[in-house]
């Protein structure tokens, strides 16, 4: 028999488009579920069987049972029911007797046990130990890898690890990303495109919000970092116990670990967690205590720049009480120190004390840690204290001196849940009571602990002094004008610091003695 030609003229269809392959998988998969979903109509014996059993927990009369392929078919469609009272009965002896009596499962047993798979994801891990917790999951996808020859795919190209292993969420999400092509014809081609809506999916997406995340430059601005703050976004819940919003934090703290992210960085941290120094808030134990300390601290450190932006301009407005030229004395020298310090990296923690009229001055600006300094007389007042690690200061407007400590000044000025305090508190009074307790513990010998600098001439260079004498190297350069480095070398010279100068405490002195 000859083929016949169509004839000329007669015109053909055009090959198939560009999303042609992706409309078949869907239709591919799309059939596949309305299969599983009339299994039930073939298994109602079965069913009406496993069920009552099931609500019993008589799991021994299951096992016997369910060694037939009907029955196995049965079981299984039972748990892909949302709304069913037996989709909770899965456990680990269950699957484990799946996977060893049926060595070699039909291709609806796959399904179903996929569809309970993906659409269920981590959430078997919350079912009662007694089930068999997190093993329900890693048996019930050893199941579903040896019924790969039956149609379902489980590897990822290119991946480390198959579409049942439970890190493969985060793989496949890399591997979308690596091949920067279309989320939605990717998801398809893994045959993923049924499960959408269930656990495992969410994690995929939520993976690939992350690593929108991990791959914008530091300190960008885009609908990625928009996400971050909304409630809904940020508390879903994530692996391990913790919300998206956990993991992402963790990424933008992380990816700024040597340099300030910038303002849009920092109040979305801020906007999902709140401020890490108010340690009696909710908020703290829910977010900064999984976050760890050293995030905690990390953040509290770009609230130093916000803390320090406040006090200079509060300086800058209420220190010109004495005329331009009381200000172009105190302002730019303060000024220069103390964003040094700052970019220097060796800034802790900050906390502002604002008298009343400062903290009107500076409403607009975020001051849920700072306190307020009372007394009408000090209205006008402002004093910034900062944890260098090392050394603490506490700087203030006017005429007040730069105080600097050896050791964190007091516990009640760091306490957030201490919101006033009286100048004298800050400044005389705070040198008095640290200097009783630092002679008490480290002897007369390690001298007051404190120094107190009145800002007149270079006097930078007695806090330098100060700190050398005590084996604390500051570079003189980060916090002084070239002028004034100039001079300090001219006049001065650059501090020696003593490399046995770190004050040891009596009891050290003596154990070490006694060893």
């Amino acid at each position: 028999m000859t083929l016949r030609l169509p004839p000329i003229g007669l015109p053909i269809p055009d090959p198939w488009g560009a999303d042609a392959d992706l409309r078949w998988e869907r239709l591919v998969s799309a059939a596949r579920h309305m299969r599983g979903q009339a299994t039930s109509a073939g298994l109602s014996s079965q069913v009406d069987v496993l069920r009552p059993l099931l609500r019993a927990g008589d799991t021994a009369a299951v096992i016997s049972l369910i060694r037939s392929s009907a029955y196995a078919r049965a079981l299984s469609w039972l748990w892909t029911e949302v709304d069913g009272d037996c989709r909770d009965s899965i456990g680990f002896r269950l699957v484990e007797t799946l996977r060893t009596a049926h060595r070699k499962p039909s291709t609806l047993l796959v399904e179903q046990l996929a569809h309970v798979f993906f659409m269920r994801f981590d959430e078997l891990d919350d079912l009662p130990g007694e089930q068999g917790g997190a093993a329900i999951l890693d048996t019930l996808g050893t199941l579903l890898a040896d019924g790969a020859s039956l149609g379902l795919a489980t590897t990822i190209a290119g991946a480390p690890v198959p579409l049942t292993h439970r890190n493969a969420p985060l793989a496949v999400a890399q591997t979308i990303r690596r091949k920067a092509g279309d989320p939605e014809a990717a998801i398809v081609a893994m045959g993923l495109a049924p499960y959408e809506g269930g656990r495992y999916m969410e994690l995929v997406r939520q993976h690939l919000f992350l690593e929108e995340l991990r791959s914008m430059p530091v300190g960008a601005t885009t609908d990625v970092l928009g996400e971050v703050t909304r409630p809904e976004t940020y508390s879903k819940p994530h692996v391990r116990g913790r919300m998206l919003g956990h993991a992402a934090l963790e990424i933008l703290i992380d990816r700024a670990e040597h340099q300030y992210p910038g303002d849009a960085w920092r109040d979305a941290v801020l906007e999902v967690a709140g401020d890490p120094r108010l340690t009696y808030l909710d908020s703290h134990t829910t977010w900064w205590a999984p976050l760890g300390s050293a995030r905690e601290d990390r953040v509290a450190s770009w609230l130093a720049r916000a803390d320090l932006k406040v006090f200079l301009d509060a300086l800058e407005k209420f220190s010109n009480e004495g005329g331009a030229e009381g200000m172009e004395r105190m302002l730019p020298p303060r000024k220069q120190m103390l964003e040094g310090l700052v970019d220097l990296g060796i800034v802790r923690r900050s906390r502002l004390f604002l008298g009343d009229d400062v903290r009107r001055f500076a409403w607009k600006e975020r001051l849920s840690a700072s306190a307020t300094l009372t007394g009408s007389q000090y209205s006008r007042r402002a004093l910034l204290y900062l944890d260098c690690g090392d050394f603490h200061l506490i700087e203030g407007s006017h005429n007040t001196q730069l105080w600097t400590y050896l050791d964190t000044p007091s516990s009640r000025i760091v306490d957030p849940s201490t919101r006033s305090f009286v100048y004298q508190e800050l400044t005389s009074e705070l040198a008095t009571g640290f200097e009783l307790r630092w002679i008490a513990r480290m002897g007369t010998e390690q001298g007051t602990g404190h120094t107190s600098i009145r800002h007149s001439g270079i006097w930078q260079s007695k806090f330098l002094e100060f700190l050398a004498a005590h084996g604390i190297a500051i570079d003189p350069e980060a916090i002084l004008s070239r002028a004034d480095y100039q001079n300090l070398r001219r006049l001065h010279g650059l501090p020696w610091v003593n490399p046995n100068g770190r004050p040891v405490p009596l009891e050290s002195k003596e154990s070490h003695g006694a060893a």
